[in-house]
């Protein structure tokens, strides 16, 4: 499941994330093969596979993609800042 639109402001996107994860029923995902390409005591970012399975529209599926995030710490908790997702 690929999401194809742009998302602006926070609610548009958390709605977006809601939306995604409300069609994956009993949904399993996992990230691996996690390589930290920057890393500060302010910021990371790292790259990774990600792998998903679950059931859409009452059928088994799966999927695996490559993923980059990067996070920050502020007030002392690390926060996702961005992430991207493809096949």
């Amino acid at each position: 499941m690929v999401l194809r639109r742009v998302s602006p402001g926070r609610d548009a996107i958390l709605a977006a994330i809601d939306d995604t994860w409300a069609t994956i029923q009993d949904e399993v995902y996992a990230i691996r093969d996690v390589e930290v390409v920057v890393e500060s005591a302010a910021a990371v970012v790292y790259r990774y596979t990600f792998h998903w399975r679950g059931v859409v529209d009452g059928e088994a599926r799966s999927g695996t993609g490559r993923g980059t995030s990067i996070a920050v710490c502020r007030e002392g908790r690390w926060v996702m800042l961005h992430e991207h997702l493809s096949r």
